[in-house]
């Protein structure tokens, strides 16, 4: 699925399951997925070369596994999370060559496990945890920006982080 001009996927309600497949979208400012609802990937490809990857702004219960994503443009992010709740990235690599690689704003237990985030963006951190997101959990996972700060945690309480490796600044 591509769309050169804009959002590629937009779900606002029911939910989706979506596996298998590659998603890509060109839109400056915008994502390859958008989603309200509950959102599983699984073994997806989603690209933005000049916007973010998959922006989540609502739902709970999103799953993605065994997925890439990733963001183009400078300051665009592979994997925003905005007031979602129980979800989890695993087994997947966020990545943004210019930008945030993931984030969680808002919200409450959420997780990212066994996953990869990559980052090259001195403005910012590879992850970021804030806006009072409560019981964020990033276990067995690698983070890393090389121009930048790896692992920003702010706000909210019951905050795990275990056995990962992380390049850059925790704060």
């Amino acid at each position: 699925i591509t769309n050169t001009a804009g959002t590629a996927v937009n779900i606002q309600s029911g939910g989706a399951a979506i596996s298998y497949s590659t998603i890509s979208a060109y839109g400056t400012g915008m994502n390859a997925l958008q989603a309200n609802a509950a959102v599983t990937l699984n073994n997806c490809y989603l690209a933005n070369a000049q916007g973010n990857g998959v922006s989540l702004t609502a739902g709970s219960g999103h799953f993605i596994s065994s997925s890439t994503i990733k963001a183009g443009m400078s300051g665009g992010k592979a994997f925003y999370a905005s007031n979602v709740t129980y979800s989890t990235v695993a087994y997947s690599y966020l990545l943004a060559p210019l930008g945030i690689a993931g984030q969680f704003s808002g919200g409450g237990n959420n997780s990212i496990i066994f996953s990869t985030l990559a980052a090259n963006f001195a403005g910012d951190y590879a992850l970021r945890a804030d806006g009072f997101a409560s019981s964020f959990t990033l276990v067995n996972s690698s983070v890393s920006n090389l121009s930048g700060s790896g692992v920003y945690v702010n706000g909210g309480s019951g905050h795990y982080l275990s056995s990962n490796t992380i390049g850059g600044n925790i704060i």
